[in-house]
């Protein structure tokens, strides 16, 4: 199964790039959890792997 979020940007400072606002909706369960960098950006992405990680191994 793929993932699927909608990312909205609604701020990004030109002078530091990697500080930006928006918010990230992860589609399949409906929640949205905002950001305001990129490394937010990449650990709320990250962690819904981790958990589909974490289950697969509770499985076996």
């Amino acid at each position: 199964m793929m993932d699927s979020y909608v990312i909205r940007i609604y701020r990004r400072d030109e002078q530091y790039p990697q500080n930006i606002i928006g918010l990230v909706e992860d589609v399949m369960i409906q929640e949205t959890r905002p950001f305001k960098n990129f490394n937010e950006l990449w650990e709320i992405l990250r962690k819904k792997e981790k958990k589909e990680k974490e289950r697969k191994r509770e499985r076996t």
